[in-house]
């Protein structure tokens, strides 16, 4: 991938992926420390396998009852965070992702932050929120936020539980069933205690989401870059420090939760939210994002390789490699795409129809 004088090009060809290429395959490289073979897959493996997690939480509430299974999430996630308090107290980890992997307590990756049920809570949570969004939809009510919300219950949700005579649960906001609302009830119905009240939880949405984004920025004013790099000297003390480590997840988890269930009740003032991110604009290149993800660490590194200089930084060299690579990243992405990803979906379709197909007649 290169040679350079910056020595960056085992980051990719190593021994490590001749041993361990199983590991990445299972989406267990995160848990045999395998993950100096394109060690940016980590997260591949952490949300793998919190989604296998995911069907016995179901089972648990569809089984057990809504109580109990809201409870296991609970207990989960706070078991999570208890987790991470203690890891990063207890080793004296800097709980930041650049810092907490120099000086002497250099496992803050590979004891916390690549760790899947250390950060589980915004899986959980997103699970929460999805439970909370059925909840509402079922029940046919959204409160003041969305005025008559009884429109909002798509495809018999109010038949949660499948009682006799209902179709069963559907999936949820249905596009068909969602245009089937009268246009007037999307934009009106809403009182004015409505409208403060979900203008004033989008902004708590996007302040919650900004606190963990910037609060760091006070991390990081140090005499000297060695003091960043110990709790005892950092600028933040040892309990904040650790309280940010457990908490930054959940807090911008419980962010983007509340805008989604506001953005997803069609709240007032999340059109623009609904219009932006639900723009036909993004269907092209949303399906290149993956592949874009595994490919450009490939590309950084076989360019940055190639220099035998020092790099310094400036802002104009900053934005020109930002295009620059990312034009490159994603003419790559579509090239996989189209000879590599789009064929084996279609291959894999067709079995999955034709099993079903056999299924069926079986089954008739």
């Amino acid at each position: 991938m290169g040679s350079g004088g910056m020595g960056c090009a085992s980051s990719i060809d190593n021994d490590a992926c001749k041993t361990y290429w199983w590991a990445q395959l299972l989406y267990v490289s995160n848990i045999v420390k395998a993950d100096s073979c394109m060690a940016w897959t980590w997260y591949l493996a952490c949300d793998m396998q919190m989604f296998l997690v995911l069907p016995f939480l179901v089972l648990i509430r569809e089984r057990a009852g809504k109580f109990c299974g809201w409870s296991v999430l609970a207990v989960l996630t706070l078991a999570s965070v208890a987790a991470n308090l203690w890891v990063i107290s207890s080793e004296k980890l800097v709980s930041d992702s650049v810092l907490g992997n120099f000086g002497g307590k250099a496992n803050f990756m590979a004891d916390v932050y690549e760790v899947s049920w250390m950060r589980a809570q915004p899986y959980l949570i997103g699970v929460g929120t999805a439970w909370l969004l059925d909840t509402i939809l079922a029940r046919g009510r959204g409160g003041l936020l969305a005025g008559d919300a009884r429109s909002v219950a798509v495809g018999g949700l109010d038949q949660e539980l499948g009682a006799a005579g209902g179709t069963g649960p559907q999936p949820l906001l249905s596009p068909d069933a969602v245009d089937e609302r009268p246009r007037q009830r999307r934009c009106g119905g809403h009182g004015g205690r409505g409208i403060a009240l979900a203008l004033g939880l989008q902004l708590m949405s996007f302040a919650l989401m900004a606190f963990v984004v910037f609060v760091p920025v006070t991390r990081y004013r140090c005499s000297q870059l060695t003091d960043c790099m110990s709790v005892d000297k950092a600028p933040w003390s040892p309990m904040v420090n650790a309280l940010y480590g457990s908490l930054n997840h959940s807090v911008w988890a419980l962010g983007l939760a509340c805008l989604m269930l506001l953005c997803f009740l069609r709240a007032p003032g999340t059109a623009w939210v609904n219009c932006l991110l639900g723009a036909e604009f993004w269907q092209a290149p949303v399906k290149l994002t993956y592949s874009a993800y595994l490919l450009h660490p490939l590309v950084l590194v076989f360019f940055y390789c190639q220099n035998d200089t020092s790099l310094q930084y400036l802002d104009a060299t900053l934005v020109s490699n930002f295009v620059a690579f990312s034009t490159v990243v994603f003419l790559l992405s579509f090239v996989v795409w189209l000879f590599v990803e789009k064929p084996m979906a279609n291959v894999c379709a067709q079995l999955l129809g034709s099993i079903a197909g056999k299924g069926g007649g079986a089954e008739a």
